[in-house]
């Protein structure tokens, strides 16, 4: 017998006991003994015999009862084991079930819209204003250099930017819109009620406004502008897919233009993206190919007249495409990840070129542009120190060009790369100065020799006093830096004498020479540049040439 069937007969036992002897006489056991001639003490001990026996009754009674159908009750304990997760189960997997859901429609970083979900509302929002028959606006927003910020500050800080570009673009819209992200760093915004009083173009604007201000992630403040394409339905397109398409035309269109900037989508663009893809493709083999050559445009000392050295310009002629200009096919090769190698053969060239003027008793240097993707990448010091040792040119007839965009997007890792190159012996320029984010403390932190200034400011020094003005203090603060002063663009004698009496050092352009294939870079070097002193003797003579001249 169980614990738990002594307990539940115990206590029935307990209920009768104080219930029946109000009805009923237990003595009977007493008299019966006497009857039967017992003798003294069992007509005393049997008085009792009654209560005892219907107590073990009720108590085996008592047991039956509670360990009736034992398998029954494993069976329904088992059953009931085996229904209980089910039951407890519908809603953790409805919890599961939205999860998923969630996942495939919405970006987890942001909590955006992502691609599929934004294809199906902009599909529901074509087919709403198709009845209404009112336009629908779409825009594909782009955030500029975002791969740098990725490759120089980490993954974290790419997702802390995504993160604040969806807070301010949010913040330019209305509950109504839809704001979506694509994938990586693009975005798009469906304006599916357009606002009469309110343009797209507006919207557009409030965009570019809203990341003016800088961001600030990890310690670090940080510049992110965007790039937007506009398409408006029906006229730019009826379905989704083409809608997004030409958005995307237009968004890289307004990359091409410049960045921090919007487009709105033309008919034009969509064979202008064909174009980009055909030259990308073409460009993929033109190095393998030997398509591309080098050109070199004369720089020249403005007191003597003396050709100094030369800037080496790309140049691609191929029998698809026939000449291509540098200004379509440089940026996508830039974009491409291709003007890597190609900046490699053009370090190669130029040293060797460099070399032969040398060779020839030549006094002339070589500069070569370099791109930021260039100097971003973990070769580049390699590739130089190849180019140089392959040629045996000096590292100081070497001259590398870098532009003001470059400068701002890492000053910590770009400071460390000019220093390497410093230190092997090779001049640096910043190029174009003034067209960028110019800031006099990249003339202080890195070392730079040359200071070029952009082309746009000689072009109008004499017309514009702005530009005349400007050209003046950029060259003032260049001398005081003890920095050598290159004018590009150079075209006329006005611009030319200009530049002489502000005391400008070096100018390239026109107006000496159009950049050269290597023979007419030579024969331009016998009348112009100064040749090498080979002995003492040529040393005094050319010393004499120059007194005389300057006489």
């Amino acid at each position: 017998m169980t614990p738990r069937a002594f307990a539940l007969g115990y206590i029935a036992c307990g209920v009768l006991w104080s219930v029946l002897p109000r009805t009923f006489d237990w003595g009977w056991g007493y008299q019966v003994a006497s009857l039967l001639g017992f003798p003294e003490p069992w007509p005393g001990l049997l008085q009792g015999l009654p209560a005892i026996v219907a107590t073990a009754v009720i108590v085996y009674l008592a047991g039956r009862l509670a360990t009736r159908h034992p398998a029954g009750t494993r069976q329904t304990r088992t059953r009931f084991r085996r229904l209980s997760p089910t039951v407890a189960g519908i809603p953790l997997r409805k919890r599961y079930e939205e999860c998923l859901l969630h996942r495939a429609n919405y970006d987890q970083l942001t909590g955006l819209p992502n691609r599929v979900l934004a294809f199906d509302r902009l599909c529901q929002a074509l087919k709403q204003t198709s009845r209404d028959q009112r336009p629908l606006t779409i825009l594909q927003v782009d955030l500029d250099h975002f791969k740098v910020v990725n490759d120089t500050l980490g993954h974290d800080a790419g997702d802390a930017v995504l993160v604040e570009a969806t807070r301010r673009l949010l913040s330019c819209v209305r509950k109504t819109d839809t704001v979506a992200r694509l994938g990586s760093d693009e975005f798009v915004v469906i304006l599916a009620e357009p606002n009469s009083d309110e343009p797209s173009d507006v919207v557009a604007r409030r965009v570019l406004e809203a990341f003016s201000p800088p961001l600030h992630v990890h310690g670090t403040e940080l510049f992110v502008s965007v790039s937007i394409g506009l398409a408006v339905a029906p006229n730019d397109g009826t379905d989704a897919q083409s809608l997004l398409q030409n958005s995307s035309a237009a968004m890289s269109r307004a990359k091409e233009v410049g960045s921090n900037s919007y487009r709105f989508f033309t008919p034009g663009m969509n064979q202008q993206a064909a174009e980009r893809l055909e030259i990308e493709t073409h460009l993929r083999h033109a190095l393998e190919r030997d398509e591309l050559s080098l050109v070199y445009q004369p720089v020249l000392d403005l007191a003597s007249n003396r050709m100094t050295g030369c800037e080496a310009l790309l140049r691609w002629n191929g029998p698809a495409l026939g000449e291509v200009s540098p200004d379509r096919f440089i940026p996508l090769a830039e974009d491409s990840g291709l003007i890597v190698p190609i900046g490699a053969w053009v370090l190669r060239q130029a040293c060797a070129e460099a070399r032969r003027w040398l060779d020839q008793g030549w006094d002339i240097n070589v500069a070569v542009n370099t791109s930021p993707r260039q100097l971003r990448h973990p070769k580049l010091i390699d590739d130089v120190k190849a180019a140089l040792m392959e040629s045996g040119l000096p590292a100081d007839r070497l001259e590398l060009e870098v532009t003001e965009t470059f400068l701002i997007e890492d000053p910590i890792r770009t400071a460390a790369v000019l220093r390497e190159l410093n230190g092997l012996g090779i001049r640096l320029s910043i190029d174009d100065f003034g067209t960028g984010y110019s800031s006099l403390s990249y003339l202080k932190r890195f070392p730079f020799q040359t200071l070029k200034i952009d082309r746009t400011f000689i072009r109008d020094a004499l017309s514009d006093p702005s530009d005349r003005a400007l050209v003046k203090a950029i060259i003032a603060l260049a001398k005081s830096l003890n920095l050598r002063v290159v004018a590009e663009g150079v075209e006329t004698f006005g611009q030319l004498d200009f530049l002489r009496s502000q005391g400008c050092d070096v100018a390239q352009g026109f107006h000496y020479s159009r950049p050269l294939v290597p023979s007419q870079a030579s024969d331009f070097a016998r009348r112009f540049a100064a040749r090498l002193p080979q002995s003492p003797h040529d040393l005094s003579a050319i010393l004499a040439e120059r007194l005389a001249k300057s006489a």
